[in-house]
């Protein structure tokens, strides 16, 4: 079979082309299918538990989605043109248009008595803004301290830093996030800092990290994709010294590429913050067969054959080598295609179809075009039998120590393997949202600055089920909540709760004598009802209680602030809170887009197992039937489960955690590094079939098979070192690893494979 496809392509070279033509262009309508999505949905599929929990919360609530702005002034914030400035800038947001409430210093509501009246009224008014003087400093500076959920929520105890916050139109179900609000956010913040200099202003908030994501991946990628072709282009001229290699290499590239983004058109496949390294992934992958193929080509144009002799050995020589690696390495890639992580799934399919894609369009596309330029030889088809390879001295002397050292060898990567296995065994899957991106970024250090002054900024969501209409409002239920809540700040993570209670409890006192022994929820369901109606009662514009208590009074919504915790403690939390909830008679769920966030921690850990016993299961037997052989098999999986034993124990030193991108280094780097061993095998067992000694073995192979070896994984690991560049640093650590992996893999393949063919198959 491999010879009749072989000899069809080097007979119809122009029906090859069109063909493959026809092919690329039948996958360019997939591209008006492409759509991005950079939301938190990007990672859930819609039916799943948390999701549709999230779902739940949002219809009765609106959602959680937020922008702050961080007004800092190391002067401190309470006089008269700070104030003001606040002012201004809580006035301006509210034109933005997504945003549809806003809370600050200015605006927070409270209810005020006197003799004769009880009204609810802003804390600073437009008349107040008037008229500050020392004494209104002094007493609203009073009022920061006595008022619940004021200080270390809209200002800061030191009185330096203040943030207003904006909740923006529920995106719902839609994919688009709230790209625009963001925009026009930083237009304002941009046109106070011209105005306003001696300030500092700072934007952190869930819908801007959300938005973030298309700004650091579009960032990244218009980065990172132009540098990496320029070095792949010096690469190719560096190894070929031919002008028309490189074309042939970018052809290769770009149209695998091409062909791969349609499929995901096709497929509906988001485009997302992870699914965007896609194109990087797949132009460092497209070119491994494509060098195999022409370092073989020009090496036999060397030894005088002509182009057609050259490519026929070049096309039987590395027909079922780059086959198999090419099944292999989409073995690695599909084995995510399960993931319970969406875009993991397509990510891992999208590469795993383009790997193909690549290996079909090497052989039907760039081989017909490599003899389009056509080169005249004076030899005979050249023919690795006839032994008229220059073997090198230099070569036989590394052979001759190899199976001088063979022990050695063998004994220390044993104990670098044990000793590596305890080194990663200390890893731990983490999701910090914050740890997503370098120290620099604004969001970070915008993020900390805030959280140096206010405290915690990160929140959590808690939906409260009374069991029946307006049975939020019943005196025994807020009874259980408000002792809920005092256990969540006496026993939890959590250092500030804001509920309705408080409003409720400040305006019974009020109503009753203002004493502090009236701070309480009242006795009866109509003497709550009545404190709520006071309060209401002239609430300025965007302070109604919906976002406190869902329509039919049925739900409370309680926010808790939580330090920055790492995923396992996040998660942990999160069930001993609901564990509590449902001891202490309530029936609440834990939700909101930090919990979503650190909810993926479970999701990576089936990924990485799930995917890890797919591809070993897969690429071993792929081993034993290529090999036919089960002791060569094993034999050939050594090399390639070393290198990622040393990855795991080299990445548990940088002090990472794994992600859900880290997930991927394990099965990815076995599809990818098992390559060059089946390369190495192949060429193995064909000698070895031919009764030669093993030295001459190992010889022949490092002269012939060894070289384009290393040009291969030079080249895949530049191109996944490149994500090194990201901003976005899962995806810097996901390319740096595997580059790191690849390396070790090529030099086991180099080292560790001989000395364990030598000391095991020693017939």
């Amino acid at each position: 079979m491999k010879t009749k496809i072989i000899e069809w392509i080097l007979g119809h070279q122009k029906v090859c082309l069109i063909l493959s033509t026809l092919f690329i262009i039948s996958f360019l309508p997939g591209f008006a299918y492409l759509k991005t999505d950079f939301s938190y949905r990007a990672w859930y599929e819609d039916s799943d538990p948390i999701l549709v929990k999230y779902d739940k919360f949002e219809s009765h609530f609106g959602n959680d989605d937020n922008i702050v702005i961080g007004l800092y002034n190391d002067k401190g914030l309470l006089n008269s043109e700070s104030l003001k400035n606040l002012y201004e800038i809580s006035q301006e947001m509210w034109k933005i248009k997504g945003i549809v409430r806003v809370d600050s210093l200015i605006n927070h509501s409270y209810v005020k008595s006197d003799n004769e009246s009880i009204e609810t009224k802003s804390l600073i008014t437009e008349e107040d803004l008037q008229d500050l003087n020392t004494s209104f400093i002094e007493n609203l500076d009073q009022k920061i301290t006595e008022l619940e959920n004021i200080e270390s929520y809209l200002i800061s105890k030191d009185r330096k830093l203040a943030i207003i916050r904006a909740k923006v139109l529920p995106s719902l179900k839609a994919s688009n996030g709230h790209y625009q609000t963001i925009k026009d956010t930083k237009a304002l913040i941009q046109k106070f800092e011209s105005e306003k200099s001696e300030y500092k202003y700072l934007l952190v908030g869930t819908a801007t990290f959300m938005t973030m994501f298309k700004d650091v991946t579009i960032r990244d990628f218009s980065l990172i994709i132009p540098i990496l072709l320029m070095i792949f282009v010096l690469l190719l001229y560096y190894l070929y010294k031919k002008y028309y290699a490189i074309i042939l290499g970018m052809t290769a590239i770009l149209t695998t590429i091409v062909v791969s983004v349609g499929f995901t058109g096709y497929c509906g496949f988001g485009i997302t913050q992870i699914s965007s390294a896609t194109p990087v992934i797949l132009l460092t992958l497209a070119l491994a067969d494509f060098i195999h193929i022409l370092t073989v080509y020009y090496f036999c144009v060397s030894q005088g054959n002509n182009s057609h002799q050259a490519m026929r050995y070049s096309l039987n020589k590395n027909f079922y080598p780059t086959l198999l690696t090419t099944l292999t390495t989409s073995i690695g890639f599909f084995s995510f295609s399960n993931s319970a992580i969406k875009t993991i799934a397509h990510l891992g399919t999208t590469v795993g179809f383009g790997v193909i894609v690549a290996w079909f369009l090497t052989f039907f596309l760039i081989a017909p075009l490599i003899l389009l330029k056509k080169v005249d030889g004076t030899n005979e088809e050249f023919k690795i039998e006839d032994n008229k390879l220059v073997i090198k001295e230099k070569t036989k002397t590394f052979i001759r120590s190899i199976f001088k050292y063979k022990y050695l060898i063998f004994i220390c990567a044993l104990i670098a393997f044990f000793g590596s296995i305890k080194i990663a065994s200390k890893l731990e899957v983490n999701i910090n949202p914050n740890s997503q991106f370098r120290d620099t970024h604004p969001y970070v250090m915008a993020f900390k600055k805030i959280e140096d002054h206010l405290g915690d900024l990160a929140q959590i969501e808690m939906s409260i089920d009374s069991g029946k209409n307006n049975g939020a409002k019943n005196p025994d239920f807020l009874t259980k909540v408000d002792h809920f809540n005092d256990w969540l700040i006496d026993h939890t993570s959590v250092s500030q709760v804001i509920s309705l209670i408080d409003i409720i409890k400040h305006t019974n006192q009020t109503l009753q004598s203002g004493e502090k022994t009236d701070y309480i929820i009242p006795k009866t369901q109509y003497e709550t009802e009545q404190a709520l109606f006071f309060y209401s009662l002239g609430l300025p514009v965007g302070q109604e209680l919906n976002d406190k208590i869902s329509s039919d009074g049925r739900y409370l919504r309680t926010i808790g602030t939580w330090s920055t915790l790492k995923s396992k403690e996040a998660i942990a939390t999160i069930n001993h809170i609901e564990s509590e909830a449902h001891k202490q008679g309530l029936n609440l769920s834990v939700t909101g887009k930090m919990p979503i966030f650190h909810s993926l921690t479970p999701y990576v850990v089936e990924s990485f197992v799930q995917s890890f016993i797919i591809a070993l299961i897969a690429i071993f037997i792929t081993l034993i039937i290529v090999l036919k052989s089960l002791k060569l098999g094993l034999l050939a999986l050594i090399p390639n489960i070393f290198p990622i034993a040393i990855g795991a124990a080299a990445y548990s030193f940088t002090g990472f955690d794994i992600d859900m991108v880290s997930v991927m280094i394990v099965a990815v780097c076995l599809g990818i590094a098992v390559d060059d061993s089946i390369h190495f095998m192949f060429e193995y067992k064909k000698f070895k079939n031919l009764n030669k000694p093993q030295e001459e073995i190992f010889q022949l192979i490092f002269t012939n098979t060894v070289p384009s070896l290393m040009n291969t994984t030079i080249l895949i690991a530049v191109g996944f070192s490149s994500l090194l560049l990201a901003e976005y640093l899962p995806s810097a650590n996901y390319g740096i690893m595997v580059s790191f992996t690849l390396i070790i893999a090529l030099i086991a393949d180099i080292l560790l494979l001989p000395a364990c063919l030598i000391i095991f198959d020693k017939k």
